[in-house]
Order: structure tokens, then sequence, then C-alpha cells
């Protein structure tokens, strides 16, 4: 279905139409509207959420948190992959120097070779996330 739009015109399109024979109206389609973007959750809600969870103090639950991600970061970085049974895999992927373009210029530019993260979440995971697995606690 084609959502139209009456526009205001502007002071030319009003004089054009004062002449014989024509009309003020202009119609344009609607854009789609935008897609609501999903709540987020920082690192300091995961932090009231182990706390509330386990009942640790603000200083450990934040200690925990913390030296979670940071074995996961330190653990990908060496070149090791972290698996966490149910949630998902964290590695790293090596990827190959590249030839690409610059956009503006269209000229030929060289991409290094880097090593990036990679997730990939486990079957219980998108269980969750689909609908057809168990709630996750709160």
């Amino acid at each position: 279905m084609l959502a139209l739009r009456l526009t205001a015109p502007s002071v030319a399109a009003y004089a054009r139409a004062r002449q014989p024979g024509r009309t003020l109206v202009t119609v344009r389609a609607a854009t789609t509207p935008a897609k609501a973007k999903p709540e987020k959750i920082g690192k300091g809600d995961l932090k009231d959420i182990v706390k509330g969870a386990t009942g640790l103090s603000v200083t450990d639950t934040s200690k925990a948190v913390d030296a979670l991600l940071d074995a996961i970061m330190h653990g990908v970085a060496s070149g090791k992959e972290v698996a966490i049974p149910g949630f998902g895999s964290f590695k790293p992927r090596e990827r190959k120097a590249r030839t690409g373009r610059n956009p503006k210029t269209g000229d030929a530019i060289n991409i290094a070779a880097r090593t990036s993260p990679v997730f990939t979440a486990g079957k219980s995971f998108k269980d969750i996330v689909d609908g057809h697995g168990a709630a996750p606690k709160q």
C-alpha cells in the first residue's frame, strides 16, 4: 500500500497554480516509518541484574562483571576461543588484506589484514531469543 502525503507548495508553485487550468496540490510518497530500536542493556544494567540475582555487594558485583568481560576479551585477544555452553562462543577471526575504494574519490586503497572478534550464539541463546526456550531469569 502506498501512503501519500500532501506537502506545502513553494511560492513559485503557488504563482504557477494561479494560471488558468492549474492546480495547487503537490503529492509525494511518504517514507516508510523507521523501525523502533530495541532497548539497550548497558554494563551498569548488567551489574544491577547480577547484583539482584546473587545478592552480592555493589563492589563485588562490579568486580565480578568486569573480571568476566576482561577474561573474555583477553582470551580472544590471545587467539583462544572462549566458549560458554548454552550462551555462545567468542573467537578471533583473521581478515585478509584487501584492496578497497575511497567512496569520495573512487581511488583504490589498501586495507591491512586484521584480527576481529566474532561471537556465535549457542542453541539455548538462539531458542530464547526466538521465543522457543525458557524465559531468562531477572
